[in-house]
């Protein structure tokens, strides 16, 4: 009995504290135009390395379908995407349409 009552009250203070915690931090003041044009530059950055690895990923794509170890090339492969289809639409037909 006295245990659950300690438990009570030390899980009681870390949910008030993490909802101070939750609240200081919801109160930070909007970022500002700095910040929002550093947040900008970092964003375009990242798109930029995004863009290439995904040229790269489009231009040796055939490559990789040609592969011995290809999932192309596994039976396994063609019955998984038969199942996935199957749920896929029985979950369109046994919608209820309004």
């Amino acid at each position: 009995m006295q245990l659950r009552i300690i438990a009570r009250a030390a899980l009681g203070r870390i949910f008030i504290a993490a909802v101070l915690a939750g609240s200081a931090a919801a109160a930070e003041s909007p970022p500002s135009i700095s910040k929002l044009g550093s947040e900008v530059s970092e964003d375009s950055r990242w798109s930029v390395d995004s863009l290439q690895l995904d040229l790269e990923d489009i231009l040796t794509a055939p490559l990789y379908v040609a592969a011995p170890q290809s999932p192309f090339r596994s039976r396994r492969f063609y019955l998984e995407l038969g199942l996935a289809g199957a749920m896929w639409g029985a979950s369109f037909g046994l919608d209820k349409t309004i």
